[in-house]
């Protein structure tokens, strides 16, 4: 049986919800008409105003769902005929019936209560038509821009396709990011950043000045002066090994002083054009005096140091070539050549890793149908896996 709250916000469609007080709010099925006889007995019965043994309230003003008959009603049957027995019994049968009841006609309300309950439980997965896919899995996700034939990003969980492990999840502190944030948001979790360590890049939190560092990509000020090993230039005046360890404007001068030069404005001061310059280099990604090291953002070559791995400025928009295990866009931003296909990171991959391709493999190795590296007929091999047919045969070569 529905609540009393429920049958009240149910509409005029729903069938009305009825007390137990069969004889306090009687009427028969079919329409039939409550006679004078049984009004008396009912008005009787439940009282003026009064409350049942569901205590709920039975006139119109208290709201309640028992009808109380009006004056009009009373006093339009005041000369009808006492009704028989059997018509009386009919009656009762018929307010006995699955109309008022948990089923049948009353019943399609709580049904449709079920149905809307067990929709919501379901939650944003549900109604989206797919659940999300949970942390350790792994998912794929595109760039800005990507083609037609592209297969559709992952939809991971926490939000996060991590593009240092090509996982579902972020990387706590220390563990792997691929520094693509402006392509595809960060792989960090909440509170930490993407800190170049120089030979690889992991989640922390950047260094204020004056801490210890070992590379500029954990300072905070992406400074990690050389003449001290903390974070932070050297004012005017101060120690340096080159100008990028000097405060803005200043530079550092064949004495390894940090100076201001008036003609000129040194590595690391703001700048418009490459004229305002003493090295001749405004770098178009800061907007400040002199080139990039690896690692620095670019938009062309002019804005890398000349001593930087070509090329020196990669499609990922940093300066100098990509190492291995890092993510990459092109064979020609990897140090070693090798840009892989199916983990996008440069390297090849070892026997039974992904591919796309014989290129994605290491030496010896092909890209077999199941799109694993594997060995080809003829290979030396030490067990089945090692073969793209499965097949090692007893004197160690694959068949």
């Amino acid at each position: 049986m529905v609540s009393r709250a429920h049958s009240a916000e149910s509409g005029s469609g729903a069938a009305p919800w009825r007390s137990p007080r069969l004889r306090c709010g009687w009427r028969g099925r079919g329409g039939l008409r409550v006679l004078l006889v049984v009004a008396v007995a009912v008005l009787k019965g439940c009282g003026d105003g009064s409350h049942g043994q569901n205590g709920g309230a039975t006139t119109a003003h208290d709201g309640g769902e028992d009808a109380v008959l009006d004056g009009a009603a009373v006093a339009e049957h005041a000369d009808a005929p006492p009704p028989d027995a059997t018509e009386l019994d009919a009656a009762v049968a018929g307010d006995m019936s699955p109309e008022g009841g948990g089923s049948g006609e009353g019943g399609t309300s709580d049904a449709g209560v079920a149905v809307d309950a067990a929709d919501d439980v379901g939650g944003g997965a549900n109604e989206a038509g797919f659940a999300c896919v949970p942390s350790g899995t792994t998912c794929y996700e595109n760039g800005p821009n990507p083609p037609p034939t592209a297969p559709p990003n992952t939809p991971c969980c926490d939000g996060v396709c991590n593009h240092a492990t090509n996982l579902c999840g972020c990387s706590g502190p220390g563990g792997p990011c691929s520094g693509q944030d402006f392509l595809y948001g960060p792989d960090c979790c909440p509170g930490l950043q993407c800190l170049d360590t120089g030979s690889s890049m992991i989640c922390g939190v950047c260094k204020p000045d004056g801490a210890q560092c070992s590379a500029p990509g954990l300072c905070c000020g992406g400074i990690c002066n050389s003449t001290t090993s903390t974070c932070g230039c050297s004012a005017t005046n101060g120690p340096c090994a080159d100008s990028r360890d000097c405060c803005s404007p200043a530079y550092c001068s064949s004495a390894h002083q940090c100076v201001v030069d008036v003609v000129c404005s040194g590595d690391g001061a703001a700048c418009t054009s490459p004229s305002q310059c003493c090295s001749q280099i405004c770098n178009t990604v800061s907007s400040t005096c002199g080139c990039g090291y690896a690692g620095a953002g670019c938009t062309q070559n002019s804005d890398c140091c000349a001593s930087q791995t070509a090329p020196l400025c990669n499609s990922l928009g940093k300066c100098g070539c990509v190492a291995d295990g890092n993510a990459c866009g092109a064979a020609s931003d990897c140090c070693t050549g090798v840009c892989n296909g199916a983990s996008r990171h440069c390297g090849c991959s070892a026997s039974g890793a992904s591919c796309t391709g014989a290129g994605d493999c290491c030496a010896g190795l092909t890209c077999g149908a199941s799109q694993k590296c594997c060995k080809a007929a003829g290979q030396s091999c030490s067990n089945a896996t090692d073969c793209c047919n499965g097949n090692c045969k007893g004197n160690g070569t694959c068949s």
